[in-house]
């Protein structure tokens, strides 16, 4: 299962392995935003730029407190730069899941 994500340009994916993330935020409080991204994985939601404000601090937190390998590590600095664009130019990001 793949979850493409759209802004212009940009596009980034998040692969079925890479799915770690969001079990590193589940069952954690400091999360709301990785959590409700998971709940709304499969239904190919529009993320709005506040939304991906979260996420950017989300994902920062993630780095800054878990044990990251370094592949996810990657994918999570990749994902950091496309939230970071939808809020810096106020554009939602537009998903799509298989």
């Amino acid at each position: 299962m793949a979850f493409d994500l759209y802004l212009n340009h940009i596009r980034e994916k998040i692969t079925h392995h890479e799915e770690v993330i969001f079990h590193m935020a589940n069952n954690d409080d400091s999360y709301p935003t990785l959590q409700w991204l998971w709940s709304e994985f499969y239904n190919s939601p529009n993320i709005p730029p506040e939304k991906s404000n979260a996420l950017v601090h989300e994902l920062i937190g993630i780095l800054n407190t878990k044990q990251v390998e370094s592949a996810i590590k990657y994918k999570i600095e990749k994902l950091i730069y496309i939230f970071s664009q939808s809020y810096i130019n106020a554009l939602p990001l537009k998903c799509s899941s298989d």
